[in-house]
């Protein structure tokens, strides 16, 4: 099956992917339930990392470093694991990610629990747990490509709004199961035992699980880099704007412990951390579970895009607001608006750049979207690591700087690209019609 998106059918006939409509259901139900676990135990460990490091004596730097290296690693690994799922298929790569994942988190555990040591060797080995996480990580760009796979370009913002949701759960699960995990100081091991848990049981359930979607292997292994974006310029500026929006939302995500745990603001420990890091997932899983289907249906995918760019850019001044007035009010307010916009645009831009690109390049595509994004993710929390450093919401004004940059820049693609539709814009524009349009 060489075409990737074709037209939705009825039970029985075969789809997208070579799955009947019954089957495409309920791999979109077990890919939800995977994408769940696996993010249960991502969201375990990202708001611990901060409060781990400072067991060793890091310092806020150390700890910026600490989240840029996963990503500096993601931004190598992302591209290769992309290609690599479009090569041998998906769902080897992202159990191949999963495992990874697993190993990365057994080995925070036994540095955590004094394997090493506590000194220099101890804290190298948190570097290494980094690593290996990150060389592994190919599960967000492979699952994705499931998606496009499996799904027409009329439903794929939906699809990808529930795969939304699963990481709404992780990240609302997880960071509240990782405050209850730390709360004896006698295992600060713990919670990382339990993300190599939750990893290692998302594998299994990939493996034994998911079904592979058909493909055209052959075609879609030799799509290179360059013919993935040459002549698509709508590709082209949709992953900027993946880089810049990546580069502003880890400068919050990576400085919010150490910005809430100040003592002359809100002075909240490890296990209060987590629980607003859970109200931000509880939030991402109402929008994205519930409301995203209808708000496409009845818009499209372009407007709620940018109303989730304005969102955003309140929530950084609501969270600048927070940190002058100590205000857990205003702190609040800006957690619900910083996930309830980025709920809006993360399933819809991702689902416009899916339908702008070659049917044949999926993988590949989510491969650089994730690539480029790991890249923002090396350069947002040092960025952020020293915004924070000088001022305590530096960071979220440079953020709200870089989203209101992105939102100009996403209302101006829809003034070109717009023109060319009569339906949504990812249901109407073939990247031939929007490229003559620019």
């Amino acid at each position: 099956m060489s075409e990737m998106a074709q037209t939705a059918t009825v039970d029985g006939e075969i789809g997208p992917g070579g799955l009947t409509a019954q089957e495409s259901k309920r791999a979109i139900g077990i890919l939800f339930l995977i994408v769940c676990v696996d993010l249960i135990g991502f969201g375990i460990i990202i708001p611990q990392l901060p409060f781990l490091a400072e067991k060793f004596g890091a310092s806020d730097f150390n700890v910026s470093v600490l989240f840029a290296i996963f990503s500096a690693c993601a931004m190598l690994s992302g591209p290769v694991l992309g290609k690599l799922s479009d090569k041998i298929g998906r769902r080897p790569v992202l159990a191949f990610s999963q495992i990874g994942s697993a190993a990365g988190f057994v080995l925070l555990a036994l540095a955590c629990g004094g394997v090493f040591g506590m000194g220099t060797m101890g804290f190298a080995m948190l570097y290494v747990s980094r690593i290996v996480d990150g060389l592994t990580a190919g599960n967000a760009s492979a699952a994705f490509a499931y998606v496009a796979d499996i799904t027409t370009k009329e439903k794929r913002a939906g699809v990808m709004g529930v795969l939304g949701a699963a990481f709404g759960i992780g990240f609302s699960v997880g960071p509240a199961l990782g405050g209850l995990l730390s709360s004896n100081p006698d295992l600060p091991w713990l919670p990382a035992a339990g993300a190599a848990f939750m990893a290692t049981l998302a594998a299994v359930l990939t493996w034994s699980l998911l079904k592979e979607p058909k493909h055209a292997t052959g075609e879609r292994a030799k799509v290179s880099v360059r013919e993935a974006v040459a002549g698509r310029p709508l590709v082209v500026m949709l992953l900027s704007i993946g880089f810049i929006t990546m580069w502003a939302l880890v400068m919050h995500e990576t400085t919010f412990g150490l910005f809430v745990k100040e003592k002359h603001t809100f002075g909240l420990d490890q296990q209060h951390t987590g629980y607003l890091f859970g109200l931000a997932g509880l939030t991402i899983i109402v929008v994205q579970g519930g409301l995203i289907k209808p708000i496409t249906r009845r818009f499209g995918n372009w407007m709620p895009a940018m109303a989730g760019y304005v969102l955003v850019v309140s929530a950084m001044v609501l969270f600048t607001l927070a940190g002058a007035e100590a205000s857990m009010t205003l702190l609040l307010a800006g957690v619900m608006c910083n996930a309830t916009g980025r709920s809006l645009a993360g399933p819809t831009t991702s689902a416009i750049l899916s339908g702008a690109a070659d049917p044949r390049a999926q993988g590949l595509l989510f491969g650089l979207s994730q690539g480029s994004q790991s890249f923002a993710r090396v350069i947002g929390p040092l960025v952020g690591g020293l915004a924070f450093h000088y001022h305590n919401t530096g960071q979220f004004m440079l953020a709200a700087g870089f989203m209101a940059v992105c939102g100009v820049w996403l209302f101006w693609l829809y003034g070109i690209y717009g023109r060319v539709m009569a339906k949504p814009v990812e249901t109407a524009m073939e990247p031939a019609t929007a490229e003559a349009s620019a």
